[in-house]
């Protein structure tokens, strides 16, 4: 039996903690250069050849907040060599149009790929089982993985510092649900409504089209094993702004005459 404060087999999580920071500091950024070239490169080569990207370097770090563009090209950015890019991307949307990527009923494609993980994560939070999912899905060097070190600090300060020790709880569940196991039973741990929204995510995003008949997504369910009123799906796509195709289609049914009216 180990004494109250010994190191068990934890004991690696208690060696970072109690790390020097300089040295904390020096053993990431050789860790993320040895797992990530892009940093290296950038280090070894723009960040000591070229004032500009120290200057640029320099003038971020003594901003007031980091920038929050998600259209950033991060190092590129700090080189200046993002121009040509941007004007590319300028002359493609002006020949598509803004709306182009737009083609999943008004959303595109990173929008349906959130609804679909927020469904699939079921009463999980959306940004906890995105780090699961993420975590996962890049294997031995997630540690190493700038962004996830970003977001593992996140779930962690939201813990220690602003009382939500839930998400701990949260977290296990997202990981469990990422279980090869366990996700033969998906449906059942997701509950109904949950699960025929995450299989109505996947249809949508499977099929690109500017709007979606109630009546397609309700057959691709009922494949599935799953019943739907027309209702639902009008809510699910109001409450996400997806577009339906309200086009009149077919009568249900054939009027009948009486026979003998007319006679």
């Amino acid at each position: 039996m180990n004494p109250p404060g010994a190191l068990t087999e934890r004991r690696f999580i208690a060696a970072r903690a109690m790390e020097r920071r300089s040295l904390a500091f020096l053993h990431t950024l050789v860790e993320t250069c040895r797992e990530w070239p892009e940093p290296r490169k950038w280090l070894c080569e723009d960040f000591v050849s070229n004032f500009k990207t120290r200057e640029n370097f320099l003038k971020m770090v003594d901003a007031p907040s980091l920038p929050a563009d998600p259209a950033s090209l991060g190092l590129a950015e700090m080189a200046e060599e993002a121009s040509g890019w941007r004007k590319e991307k300028a002359r493609m949307q002006a020949r598509t149009g803004a709306s182009a990527p737009r083609i999943y009923g008004g959303r595109t494609w990173s929008e349906m790929e959130q609804y679909a993980y927020r469904y699939e994560g079921g009463v999980t939070e959306m940004g906890v089982s995105v780090l699961a999912r993420h975590w996962r899905k890049t294997g031995a060097r997630a540690k190493y993985a700038p962004e996830l070190q970003r977001a593992g600090a996140e779930l962690l300060d939201a813990v220690i510092h602003r009382g939500k020790p839930q998400l701990l709880a949260k977290l296990a569940r997202a990981v469990a649900l990422l279980n090869p196991k366990k996700r033969m039973n998906l449906k059942a741990l997701l509950g109904h409504a949950d699960w025929w929204k995450l299989q109505a995510c996947l249809y949508i995003l499977r099929n690109p089209q500017s709007s979606y008949r109630t009546r397609d997504v309700r057959t691709h369910l009922a494949r599935l094993g799953v019943d739907i009123s027309s209702l639902d799906f009008r809510r699910f796509c109001k409450r996400h702004g997806i577009c339906r195709d309200v086009r009149a289609g077919r009568p249900r049914s054939r009027r009948m005459t009486k026979p003998g009216r007319d006679d």
